[in-house]
């Protein structure tokens, strides 16, 4: 009986590691891959691999878009497919709050031209509380910043944090009753 422990616990182990690297690759993700400013000039991005990328505004907690703000990245005339996240997190990057607000993926490495357009239909504001956010201006559109950088999926973060929960709590129980069965009796 205490082998099927010790391999419980030792699950329990993996499960926690994998959590946990899946976990460290959030935090790796906030090295940028440009910095623009937030304006409707077109910008030239260099991507060297494939995968998935936000697009970040710098200078606020809370982002919204309250009209018809657009992004449009092209290659070779060809439009990438972007998308509004519905879980926007926060970061803090060189002593400022940003918010990731678009995904999007990459799947030819290569130079790609970004474009926004109506950028004052951005509402940035300091925090995330809705009481506080009614006293609040938006923030003027010459302070946002725009981050470019890799990113995971919402489910990747969140089963993460459920992995590194559970296999610890696994591991630990696996490992007390492995040394200690008689714990209950």
């Amino acid at each position: 009986m205490q082998i099927i422990f010790l391999l419980i616990g030792i699950f329990g182990l993996i499960m926690f590691y994998y959590g946990f690297t899946i976990f460290l690759k959030k935090y790796k993700c906030k090295t940028p891959i440009a910095e623009l400013d937030f304006n409707e000039n077109s910008n030239e991005i260099y991507f060297n691999q494939i995968g998935l990328y936000s697009i970040s505004f710098i200078g606020g907690n809370y982002a919204n878009n309250i009209g018809n703000l657009d992004v449009r990245i092209t290659k070779d005339k060809e439009d990438v497919e972007i998308f509004e996240k519905v879980m926007k997190s926060s970061f803090l990057y060189k002593n400022n709050i940003g918010t990731e607000f678009y995904q999007f993926k990459i799947e030819n490495p290569g130079i790609y031209k970004m474009q926004f357009s109506n950028i004052n239909d951005l509402e940035l504001k300091q925090s995330k509380l809705a009481s506080k956010r009614l006293f609040q201006n938006n923030l003027p559109i010459e302070n946002v910043g725009v981050l470019v950088k890799e990113a995971i999926t919402n489910f990747k973060y969140i089963s993460s944090i459920l992995l590194m929960v559970f296999g610890f709590n696994i591991a630990g129980w696996g490992m007390i009753l492995a040394f200690n069965p008689s714990i209950f009796h």
